[in-house]
């Protein structure tokens, strides 16, 4: 389960597939450019993880509306 709602920010959802969103923890969560999309994909076995950083986070978001964490995605669909 994913700790933050996303769902009223409709620039981090794709209307199609699958994106990776990142979370710039060093930023205030009031700022346009908190959590932004880094990418898209259609096929979720194509899409890739940027590895966790300090300060960092990583989701994947579907056109379905569901989001998973970098650990929850990664047990699903491996490395």
């Amino acid at each position: 389960m994913v700790m933050y709602d996303p769902k009223d920010d409709e620039s981090l959802w794709p209307t199609e597939g699958y994106a990776v969103i990142e979370m710039d923890e060093f930023k205030h969560p009031s700022s346009d450019d908190f959590m932004i999309m880094l990418a898209q994909f259609d096929d979720p076995t194509e899409l890739t993880l940027p590895v966790n950083k300090v300060g960092y986070r990583y989701y994947v978001h579907s056109a379905d509306m569901e989001s998973w964490t970098t650990e929850s995605w990664e047990e699903i669909y491996g490395d």
